[in-house]
């Protein structure tokens, strides 16, 4: 099976038909590559200026600072750093789990922030925006990667993770 990070590993579950197990897997990967940069990217507007609606949601919570948040959430914290760390490695299984852990991400902020607050609208938005993007690619209209989300390179990536590391 061939390396890399999008690549990875293919599951036991496609079989080991070679080269064809290989392009599904890394296809559905690129696809989650994709949808991740497409969350990343989204902005809303927040008292008359456009900010990025994934700011919150981006590092892991930080439970000293909010003591109940794990009491309070309905499963195990994960941010999408997290999820693109996870993504990048190879770690995940099958493109539904990436979903499964974005999904998370929203549901856990709808278990804490009360309706109203900037984070819970937020994650809403991310939440509509995650299920616009899974209704697009059922139709068939999915786009290139690069095209798409320039950012979403692995390069691009180690980039940002290396600004992370910075700040």
């Amino acid at each position: 099976h061939g390396t890399g990070p999008l690549a990875s590993q293919v599951p036991d579950q496609l079989g080991s038909d070679g080269e064809g197990a290989q392009q599904v897997w890394a296809a559905s990967t690129r696809s989650r590559v994709v949808l991740l940069e497409r969350l990343r990217a989204h902005t809303s507007r927040h008292e008359g200026s456009v900010v990025a609606t994934s700011f919150f949601f981006e590092l892991p919570v930080d439970t000293e600072r909010y003591g109940d948040y794990e009491a309070r959430v309905s499963s195990p914290p994960i941010c999408l750093r997290d999820i693109g760390d996870k993504l990048y490695a190879g770690r995940y299984r099958t493109p539904e789990s990436v979903d499964s852990d974005l999904r998370r991400v929203f549901q856990n902020c709808r278990d804490y922030n009360p309706e109203g607050s900037v984070v819970r609208e937020f994650g809403d938005s991310l939440a509509r925006e995650l299920r616009v993007r899974h209704a697009e690619a059922s139709k068939g209209r999915v786009t290139r990667v690069d095209a798409l989300c320039p950012g979403s390179t692995p390069i691009a990536y180690q980039q940002r993770q290396e600004g992370y590391a910075g700040a």
